[in-house]
C-alpha cells in the first residue's frame, strides 16, 4: 500500500475474530523503517497517535487499543484510522495488530506502507 504525503488518508479493515479466549482486546502500534532500502528491515516504534485524527485509548509504550473488549467470536469487525499523512516522513512503515487475552499475548499480525512524496 502507498500513501501520498499530500493527501491524509483513512484506512479501513475488517477484522474476523474467532477464538475461545477469555479477555480479548486487539492492540495496534506504528513502526518506521530505520533505512529505506529492500536490504534493511529493521524498524522503530513510534508514537502512532501523532499520526492520527482519530482518537485511541493507549495502554503502554505507545501502543494503543484498536478494541479494547472484542464482545462475540464468529463476527467481523469494522476499523477506520485515519492519517495525517502530511507528518509522516517519505519512508517505509508498519502497523502492527496484536491480539491478546487480557495481558498475555496471544499473536500478531502487520501490514506495511510506504509514504511517497508529489510527483
Amino acid at each position: 500500500r502507498i500513501f501520498m504525503k499530500n493527501q491524509d488518508k483513512t484506512l479501513n479493515f475488517e477484522m474476523l475474530y474467532q477464538s475461545e479466549i477469555e479477555n480479548p482486546n486487539v492492540r495496534v502500534s506504528l513502526y518506521e523503517k530505520n533505512e529505506l532500502t529492500a536490504y534493511n528491515q529493521t524498524y522503530s516504534l513510534v508514537d502512532l497517535q501523532d499520526y492520527l485524527y482519530t482518537e485511541l485509548e493507549p495502554t503502554e509504550n505507545k501502543t494503543y487499543y484498536l478494541d479494547k473488549e472484542i464482545t462475540s467470536s464468529g463476527n467481523y469487525e469494522l476499523y477506520s484510522l485515519s492519517f495525517k499523512n502530511s507528518l509522516f516522513n517519505l519512508n517505509g512503515y508498519k502497523l502492527v495488530f496484536d491480539l491478546y487475552d487480557g495481558d498475555n499475548k496471544v499473536g500478531s499480525m502487520e501490514k506495511k506502507f510506504i509514504v511517497k512524496g508529489d510527483e
